[in-house]
Parts: structure tokens; sequence; C-alpha cells
């Protein structure tokens, strides 16, 4: 990219301001109307919202593999937290430029822009080793039961590091999804989900049923994804038809509801297969969103109080995004996270990795 090229390129984003539309992100939804229009001018004190969060994957996963060195670490979504992105890679370019006194509004950006100091940012597409050397596995959404969501640049980190790829599709129907995975050769694990609750088990059993036992991820054949158990009656027929099953490995949430969180012994009563083959039981936990069904959700929370509740989740009503990067959230988080090792859990799959992109689009940087 020339030099000329890349300094109207970096002043017209300096100079723009976002209007954002309802944006789905992963399983985030998102109204226009809770995004606030800010001016560019403020990322000069913005932080970058894909470190924060990689930092945070880094932390919980550096805790968990000192206590269990065999934890599983996976994330759904999050393949843009692989490499340095443009997004990124701008915020750097103009926080430098500030630094020198270089405004969007100054008439002379781009001689300043580019004199002979170096900018020294990362190029875009570089890979973050340090961050996917924390995850072991990543859950992909197919939401068209047939195309791809990686960059090519996160694909070839995920080989380099030997993470498995693991997807959940939104198939019409069951044939569909069949004819899907047959075709799928990055296939390790796979989930079908047709309307997204994760609220139900199949009547079928499990593709590819496998009487051996599972001790680590590329292990599993197959995974159910239930962390939403509101078509139960109670926490124990919740328990008796998940041990009722042949999945290779179950995601689960540690609360039946906010007043019923699972034992201990739940979580061990889940490894065993009905065949009688071992299996993994992971926790899924969300690390940007909170609501009122979660525990540590206090009844004077609401958006803007605490004033790290941003935004409200368009899907789920009862939902928040957060801001996941406040010291005051990190604490919670590591609370929970640590009520999830305590339980015995043999991994867990971290949600809501996306949020990054929610606080993006509302930075008013391309």
């Amino acid at each position: 990219m020339g030099l000329l090229f890349k300094s109207l390129l970096i002043f017209s984003i300096l100079t723009n301001v976002v209007h954002a539309e309802d944006e789905k992100i992963g399983d985030i939804v998102i109204s226009d109307s809770f995004l606030d229009e800010k001016v560019v001018d403020d990322a000069f004190k913005m932080p970058n919202y894909r470190k924060e969060m990689r930092d945070n994957i880094i932390l919980l996963s550096d805790y968990a593999k000192e206590i269990n060195k065999d934890f599983i670490i996976v994330t759904r979504q999050g393949g843009a937290l692989l490499n340095i992105g443009a997004w990124e890679e701008h915020l750097e370019e103009y926080k430098i430029a500030a630094s020198r006194g270089v405004f969007g509004k100054d008439d002379v950006f781009i001689e300043k822009m580019f004199n002979p100091e170096d900018m020294n940012t990362l190029p875009i597409g570089t890979p973050l080793s340090s961050y996917s050397s924390s995850i072991d596995g990543i859950i992909e959404d197919i939401h068209n039961c047939d195309n791809n969501v990686l960059s090519n640049e996160a694909i070839k980190e995920i080989e380099n590091k030997g993470i498995v790829r693991m997807k959940i599709r939104y198939c019409e129907n069951n044939d569909k999804f069949i004819n899907e995975i047959k075709n799928d050769k990055f296939l390790n694990n796979f989930s079908h989900d047709e309307n997204g609750e994760f609220s139900k088990i199949p009547n079928s059993e499990p593709l590819f049923v496998n009487s051996d036992n599972v001790k680590g991820l590329r292990d599993a054949k197959n995974m159910l994804v239930l962390d939403n158990p509101k078509d139960f009656d109670n926490k124990s027929e919740f328990l008796m038809k998940l041990q009722d099953t042949n999945y290779d490995l179950l995601v689960v949430s540690a609360f039946f509801n906010k007043k019923q969180p699972l034992i201990k012994e739940d979580v061990a009563s889940l490894k065993y297969k009905k065949i009688g083959a071992k299996r993994l039981v992971f926790a899924m936990m969300d690390v940007a969103r909170m609501g009122e069904e979660d525990f540590y959700f206090k009844k004077e929370f609401t958006l803007k109080n605490p004033k790290w509740i941003v935004f409200m989740d368009k899907k789920y009503p009862s939902k928040y995004v957060v801001e996941y990067f406040n010291p005051d959230f990190k604490r919670i988080l590591g609370k929970y996270f640590k009520g999830i090792m305590d339980l015995g859990f043999d991994g867990v799959v971290f949600n809501g990795v996306d949020a990054h992109f929610v606080f993006e689009k509302n930075a008013g940087i391309d």
C-alpha cells in the first residue's frame, strides 16, 4: 500500500464519525438506540478492546492451567483475536500520531504522519502467540450450515498451534446437518441446533457414537450444548436426562437456575456416558454479558448502573453487555471462574469473546 494512499485512508478514519445500526456479533444483537455516537478524538484514551479481551482470556487460562494442567480452554467464536486486526492497527496508528501532536483536523496531518520516524505498529495479520497458546479449542457458529467463519490468517494460526476446531451448525433440518458434516474435512466436534436456544436434548442418538473413553478434546466425536435448561422441571430431571446420553462432550451451565447451582457431585455424575465410557464435561461461561438469571446480578443493577453495564442485548433483553475490561466486572468474572474450577469441570467454553466488535463499532474507527 502506497504511503499517500495510506495517509489519506488514515486521515479519513480520524475525521469520520460512524453511525451504528443493529448489529449481530456472534450471539449478541445490539440496537443502534443503545449505541452512542462518538468522534474519533476519543480514541486517544480508548482501550484496545481486542487486547483487553485477550488479556482476560490469558489470565483465566493461566490460573486454570496452574491448578490443573489438563483443564481445557475453549472460546465460542473469537477468531479475530488470534491475529492483529485492521481496527487495532488503525487505533495504534492514531495514538502514535496523536502523541506527536497530530490530529485528524490538523492541516499538516499527512506531512507529520509520514515523517521519517517509524510508526512501529504490528502489521495486520500478525499472529499473537501469547493468546493462541492460551486456548485449546475454538467453536465456530455456522449460521447457514455451509459456510466458514474464520479468516485464512486465523485458520493458519489454529493449525500452527494445534487448536481444535469445533462447530455448532444451525441447520434447517437433520438431513442437511448430516450432509454438511460428511463433507467437512476440518470436523472434530460438532453440535446441531435449529433455533440456537440450547435447551433440549435431541431424541435421536448422537452421530458417531463412541464407545471409547474421551480423555482429551481430540478424542471427542460429538458434543451436546445445553446451557439453557428452561425445558426441565427440576435439576434432578436435568441431570438424569443428561446421564442417559452418549455424547462425548457435554457443555452445560454451572447453574440449573439462579438459586440452584450444580454441585461437585452433580458434575461428577455427568462424566460417564450411558454406555459407561468416560466423557468430558465443560461449563459455559459468558465473559462479556450478565443478566437477571445470573446469581451475581444484584437487584439494583440495570443499564448504566453500575456504569460498566453499557448495552442491552436485543436478542436476550434480560442480558446486558458489560465493559469486560472494568476492574469491578473482572473481579466478578474471576470469582465465578474459580467456582467453575472448584466444581470439577474438565474445561470451560468462554462465550461472548467477540464482544469487542460491539465496542469497536461504537468507537468511530473503521
